[in-house]
């Protein structure tokens, strides 16, 4: 057997600037973003990171949580959002347009998703979220679960954490938000790795491979 992994669009997703228009539509400007990209789901963790962020907020307080996308999840985020009192620093933005999709990897400090595997067994796959953020020069945080870890490898790309754990989410975005040496090394770092797993990359492994089956 061998395995491919997924391999990221790097001419859609690149580095860039902050975007005024999604800065401004969201009244994010002079805020430390944190990005969730994805179906709002359980197993993505995200109302552990939404339990963390009154003790983020302690130590950054511009954080604030930009969450993209849709699912029977939200209505429960949004009720946990109103009862830690966190409504100012937390934007459901719903499914946005996909020529948009790039813009708001952009527009993040630090891509978060501790996704975790649920009782029932339900847990993440590879995770292409995370390439695509660090193709947008972005650092990561995932979960010790699933396909994340054979996406993001901890100290190099990104940190993992317990998706589980208020603590660890809380400890792995505010080493982000708050050392910035930290979050430029691992930035720069993941580019790298993304755009070694460019799809072109991949399709050029998936090719050699089929030539060395075939024997030519």
């Amino acid at each position: 057997i061998t395995l491919i992994h997924n391999g990221v669009n790097v001419e859609r997703f690149v580095p860039g600037a902050k975007p005024p228009s999604l800065l401004d539509r969201h009244a994010l400007r002079d805020k430390q973003i944190l990005l969730t990209v994805g179906r709002i789901v359980p197993r993505k963790g995200l109302d552990v990171l939404i339990r963390a962020l009154p003790g983020i907020l302690q130590d950054a307080p511009r954080a604030h949580y930009l969450i993209v996308g849709e699912g029977h999840y939200r209505p429960t985020l949004e009720r946990l959002v109103d009862s830690l009192g966190v409504r100012d620093h937390v934007t459901f933005a719903g499914k946005v347009a996909e020529d948009e999709l790039p813009g708001y990897y952009q527009l993040c400090d630090v891509f978060a998703m501790p996704n975790r595997e649920m009782p029932d067994g339900d847990t993440e796959g590879f995770g292409l979220v995370f390439l695509e953020a660090n193709a947008c020069g972005k650092p990561v945080i995932g979960g010790r679960a699933g396909g994340a870890v054979e996406a993001v490898r901890d100290g190099e790309n990104g940190l993992l954490v317990d998706g589980w754990s208020v603590e660890e989410v809380s400890t792995a975005v505010l080493r982000l938000l708050t050392d910035p040496e930290l979050n430029e090394r691992l930035s720069r770092q993941g580019l790298a790795i993304a755009r070694a797993a460019s799809s072109r990359a991949k399709a050029e492994q998936f090719h050699t491979l089929c030539m060395e089956l075939s024997g030519r």
